[in-house]
């Protein structure tokens, strides 16, 4: 964490070392967004006036590690750094279920086992988890959203559509008209 904050961030939660790599990884924890979006939430709701930055780096859908097995083997009180004392609670997650309760919502609801439809489901709960207390909190129409997917490890090193494009948006409520493009091209290295 104070490597984080050595780069400007006041505030470090809800951290992995590196993307579930073994060489980060004991065996004790897996993908966890609950406990991530759970960290994030405490941070949106912070009692301050100041305008704010977060950056949200969901490990779901690496490949690094099984999401199929990560919602069926792991707890999500199993943390890096250990187990958590309570539950995370997220709205439309875990806020009125357990968590195993929870993540057998998102088997019922995927088109298949694969991780990468399983993934994709826990992602958007758990953005939608977000999006949620920016609006019940009265910071929706004031925040910009900008939203990045990973390409995955196959596309990354290719001249192909995952390699060079991958799915991007930006919100900033009514501050941008719905259905704007941009444009202009845009980077971000990995």
């Amino acid at each position: 964490k104070s490597l984080v904050k050595e780069c400007g961030f006041d505030h470090v939660s809800g951290l992995y070392a590196e993307n579930l790599w073994h060489d980060f990884n004991d065996g004790s924890f897996s993908h966890n967004m609950e406990w991530i979006t759970h960290e994030a939430i405490q941070e949106m709701k912070r009692d301050s006036d100041e305008p704010w930055f977060m950056y949200y780096n969901p490990t779901v859908p690496h490949g690094a590690e099984s999401v199929s097995r990560a919602l069926t083997e792991f707890s999500c009180m199993a943390t890096p750094s250990g187990m958590l004392d309570s539950k995370p609670s997220v709205p439309g997650l875990t806020d009125d279920q357990s968590c195993w309760d929870y993540r057998q919502t998102i088997f019922e609801r995927a088109d298949s086992d694969e991780d990468v439809d399983l993934g994709a489901i826990w992602l958007d709960d758990a953005i939608g988890g977000l999006l949620r207390v920016l609006e019940d909190t009265g910071q929706l129409e004031d925040t910009v959203i900008l939203f990045f997917e990973d390409h995955g490890m196959e596309p990354k090193s290719s001249l192909y559509e995952g390699g060079v494009r991958i799915p991007m948006f930006i919100n900033y409520g009514s501050k941008l008209e719905t259905g704007s493009k941009l444009d202009v091209p845009v980077s971000t290295v990995d």
